[in-house]
């Protein structure tokens, strides 16, 4: 018969540390303080241009229309890096889903910023192809 531990004794199973590699640590984090401050700005373009609708909404109905336009499109972007920086922060905890969110948001971003810029939509896939190429060797660690 084997003696039973005390039950103030730290339980004794083997549990594997879970450590990031340091591409996948500061990417992480400079991917949150990235989304932070792109939010932050395309929240403030985003009242930019609704001043700019205002301005114009009197004189100019096609520059109304054009600076309406504008306005949505960059609460899109504040609500598309919202949610990046959420799935990111998922990542950081080791959850799948925030990965998998990653990767749905950049496509997203991919497909919606090709008109606009295609050089920023292959910036936006190559740090996805980054992030997957970090996450790959420590898959069996997110949960």
């Amino acid at each position: 018969m084997q003696p039973v531990p005390p039950p103030w004794a730290p339980p004794s199973t083997l549990a594997t540390e879970r450590r990031r590699g340091f591409l996948l640590g500061s990417f992480l984090v400079m991917g949150m303080l990235g989304n932070m401050i792109g939010a932050a700005l395309a929240i403030l373009g985003a009242g930019a241009a609704a001043g700019a609708e205002r301005a114009a909404s009197g004189i100019d109905p096609e520059a109304a229309s054009a600076a309406r336009s504008s306005h949505n499109a960059m609460l899109f972007m504040a609500l598309l890096a919202a949610c990046s920086l959420g799935c990111l922060t998922g990542a950081w905890m080791w959850k799948k889903w925030g990965v998998y969110g990653y990767a749905a948001i950049s496509f997203l971003g991919f497909i919606v910023g090709w008109r606009a810029s295609p050089v920023s939509s292959l910036v936006n896939i190559a740090g996805t192809v980054l992030v997957a190429a970090n996450v790959a060797a420590k898959w069996r660690d997110f949960e």
